[in-house]
Order: structure tokens, then sequence, then C-alpha cells
């Protein structure tokens, strides 16, 4: 069976490449034309171009049975143009799909379109957050795009399901990325961290979960893709015990570096700090029971989910 991923550039959307591969499908992967080199002997074949070009999106569907859009990912850091962009390629790969009569997609969200709880009352997919949250651009393009899916989904022309992930960590982050500036900032700024609560699910539980929900997730429906609820303070302290006392490269001035990976990726994007982590002090805690009992999602230790993304982000 072929599939066409958006996203395979955030840490999410790589691990779903890689699931996905894994589990028998063929990969093709739409990325813009710069990005491509990179990824085209990874195991899935790139169609360079962006989900904002109506014809690229045409193009890439040829053959293609489903769809797993998950650039979503990049609006942890996106500006207002990438925003936009988001929602314009949202709408034209629904378009696409409606004309190359690609029925199944599977969407990639965020939980945070839902209302966060505490550690001792986790959120679900039961209540909405607009009312609990900042008016942040990202979340707000976020509720739009899930809005142009579910009209889509109701009026028959696709069979969609939604996953919404909680903070992704694991392997293959990015600078911009909510992970990676996590860690960034408590490597880089010793002392107490800020109070509040989070879910944190490895990137890898989260998309294999993600390619089940091809099959065993209710068209209609989300599913929180989540996994230990944790503080700031406890999450700081696995950081730095997975640290072991290792070095911070630094081999240039990081606020540039981050800039310029950015603006490489796609573009609108704002540098440094995603505007996410506006969020930092509050609770932001979710269960994944319907996600485990329905898409078999499986959580690593929060331990070692940290252990490999400090990893990664030391090594990077």
């Amino acid at each position: 069976m072929s599939v066409l991923l958006t996203g395979v550039d955030t840490i999410l959307g790589y691990h779903v490449a890689r699931a996905l591969v894994a589990s028998g499908f063929t990969v093709n992967v739409l990325l813009p034309g710069e990005l491509a080199p990179r990824s085209s002997a990874a195991g899935w074949r790139v169609h360079p171009g962006r989900t904002t070009d109506p014809e690229a999106c045409l193009e890439a569907l040829d053959g293609a049975s489903a769809v797993f859009h998950f650039e979503s990912g990049h609006l942890a850091s996106a500006g207002p143009m990438a925003t936009r962009s988001f929602l314009e390629g949202t709408r034209n790969l629904l378009l696409a799909m409606s004309r190359s009569g690609v029925e199944d997609l599977v969407f990639g969200s965020s939980a945070l379109v839902f209302r966060p709880g505490t550690p001792a009352e986790p959120g679900d997919e039961s209540s909405p957050s607009e009312d609990s949250l900042p008016a942040l651009p990202c979340l707000e393009a976020l509720r739009a795009a899930g809005e142009l899916v579910r009209r889509y989904c109701d009026s028959g022309g696709t069979r969609a399901v939604t996953v919404n992930p909680t903070l992704v960590m694991g392997s293959r982050d990015l600078p911009g990325g909510a992970g990676w500036y996590l860690l960034e900032r408590v490597f880089s700024s010793p002392g107490p961290v800020a109070s509040g609560s989070l879910n944190v699910v490895r990137a890898a539980d989260a998309a294999m979960a993600a390619v089940r929900a091809l099959g065993r997730g209710r068209p209609g429906r989300s599913y929180i893709l989540g996994g230990d609820n944790v503080t700031l303070a406890e999450l700081a302290g696995l950081a730095e015990k997975a640290r072991a006392g290792r070095a911070v490269p630094r081999e240039e001035p990081r606020r540039g570096r981050l800039r310029n990976t950015l603006r490489r990726l796609v573009p609108g994007v704002r540098a440094p700090g995603p505007p996410l982590l506006r969020l930092a002090g509050a609770d932001l805690c979710y269960s994944a029971a319907s996600a485990r009992a329905h898409l078999s999602l499986e959580s690593a230790p929060l331990e070692s989910t940290v252990a490999e993304a400090v990893d990664w982000y030391l090594s990077r």
C-alpha cells in the first residue's frame, strides 16, 4: 500500500515515516526541494515541493491510497506567515485528495487543542481548549485546520482520523522544536525551572500509534498520543541526569544557528523561542487512555525517552 506523508522534516513526521516503512508501506514524502537530498536515501521516495503548491500535492498523490499529514510539527516555532502556509497547505491537500479519489487521512495536530489538566486530573479529548489557553497563532492554526478536516470528513470527502501528540521527545528533533528548546533552556540556564507540568511522549511510540490510526482509528475521532505526566522540575532533573556531566557543544552563536536553521526549513519562522513556551508554568497534563485502548499506544519509560532526546541534542 502506498501512502503520502508530509512533515518528514519534523521529529514526529520522521518517526512516522520510519514506522510506515517498517510496517510495509511504500512511503512517498512531499518535501521542499532544498531539503530533498538529505532524505532521498532514507527508505522513502521524495517528491520535491510544498503543500502550498496545489499541483505539487496532486502529483505527489499519484498512486497513493492514504495521506499522513504531519506538517503541524513546524508550528511550535512558527510565525504568522508559516501558520497561514500550514492552513493553505492543509486545504490544498484535502482538495487534491478529493480530485485524486484518496479518502483516508491521518491528520497530526496537537493535544493542546484540548483542555489540559493537572497530574491528578489530566485532560482528555472531551473538551476544547479555547477558553483555557492563551490565543497563540499556532494553536489557532491547528484549530482552523482541524475544522477543515472535520468538515471534509462530515461531508463524506475523507475518512479522517486525527492524532494529537503531547510534547514529543526523542531523536531527530531540530532547533525550534519545543522539546529541543526545552533542553536548551535547561542546559543553558542553571537554577530553578518554571513551575508547571506537562505530558511527554517518545517520538517512536507516538509514530507507531499514528500508523495504527489508519486501520484502527474511528473516522471523525481524535486521539491524544501521550506518555507520562511530569513536572518541569522533574523533567529538568532527568535531563541533567542523562547529560551525566557532558559538555553542551557551542560551536557558533546559538541564536544565529537557530534562526538560520528555521529559515531553511519553512518560510515565516521566527527565532529564537517557540511561542508554545509562553505556556511554561501552566499544567499541561493529558490522559492517553483512548489511544492506548484503540491504537495500542505504548509508552517507553520517561527516563529512557529523556535520555534519547538528550543524546541526540548533545550529538548535534
